[in-house]
């Protein structure tokens, strides 16, 4: 803090400041890791907050300026929070080669009935860490994709996916079966398409997964969607639309007659656009019915 205020910049205390996973994204962890920087907020349309350890680290600043083509506002944070943070962005390809290790010590029938698998077992400590490093960084589907070999993980963070760990050959059975019980699907069927949801709370935050399976020719594609209701603001300015296309949408929606059509790609922002759109609505003296499948939100009623 006396550093910061030394040198005339703001000082972040990372476990207390949310730090947007969109913008932590951008740069690679190993990166994050050399620079001893991440950052950790967007400012206005082209800036951008790096909490740094050492903010007089001219070189690092210019080299994360040219890889995200942001304008670099650094701020000072511990270097101990900054490690904490990168460790976060990193660990899943940690976590599956200890869950192979602690698999291979305790021999491999431990995961054939998950049912009766201790709560700690190496593929239920797999599954959660994969869903939790997936809210933490602000992605709004998890696919698990098996390619006759392994099990490709990958995140869909601000519409793309990218590619963050592999599940290796031998546990990509247990882990399949491990998404299907916790989102109370069929374990023994395996050619048939299945959909569930379930309800999760992490770190005190109340998360909603739903969960759709693939028969395909290597075996099931998993996908879960993430709702995270506590991440979403009904707030028109806040959608990221431009001015007039703003107007328009909310002109549209204001109609007592006609229809709003909103169509666009997995996790790009249609149910948030609608929920918003109701939310602007609802008022005291408007009843308001919608027809969902399936329902992500519930709107409480205004009282006036």
């Amino acid at each position: 803090r006396a550093f910061a205020e030394r040198h005339g910049l703001d000082h972040l205390d990372l476990a207390v400041f949310k730090v947007d996973m969109a913008a932590a994204n951008l740069i690679k962890s190993a990166q994050a890791k050399r620079y001893e920087a991440v950052p950790v907020a967007f400012e206005g349309a082209n800036g951008m907050v790096v909490a740094m350890a050492d903010p007089g680290n001219v070189m690092a600043i210019d080299e994360i300026a040219l890889m995200t083509g942001y304008d670099v506002r650094p701020a000072v944070a511990s270097r101990e929070d900054i490690i904490q943070l990168v460790s976060r962005l990193t660990r899943l390809d940690d976590v599956v080669h200890e869950a192979e290790a602690e698999e291979e010590s305790e021999g491999a029938a431990e995961v054939v009935d998950l049912r009766e698998s201790a709560d700690e077992a190496p593929v239920i400590k797999l599954i959660n860490s994969i869903v939790a490093q997936g809210v933490e960084q602000g992605a709004s589907d998890i696919h698990f994709a098996p390619d006759g070999h392994e099990l490709r993980v990958r995140f869909r963070i601000d519409g793309v996916l990218q590619e963050t760990t592999t599940i290796p050959k031998r546990m990509v059975a247990g882990a399949i079966s491990r998404v299907k019980i916790i989102s109370d699907l069929d374990i023994s069927e395996r050619r048939v398409p299945q959909d569930g949801r379930v309800g999760l709370s992490l770190e005190g935050r109340h998360i909603d997964l739903r969960v759709v399976t693939l028969p395909a020719a290597h075996g099931e594609n998993i996908v879960i969607r993430i709702l995270d209701k506590s991440n979403v603001a009904f707030n028109l300015s806040k959608l990221g639309m431009g001015e007039e296309n703003e107007a328009r949408f909310t002109k549209a929606f204001q109609q007592s007659y006609g229809a709003v059509l909103v169509t666009g790609p997995t996790g790009s922002g249609k149910s948030t656009s609608l929920y918003t759109a109701v939310s602007e609505l609802n008022t005291i003296e408007k009843n308001i019915i919608t027809i969902e499948d399936p329902v992500e939100f519930l709107h409480e009623h205004k009282k006036g």
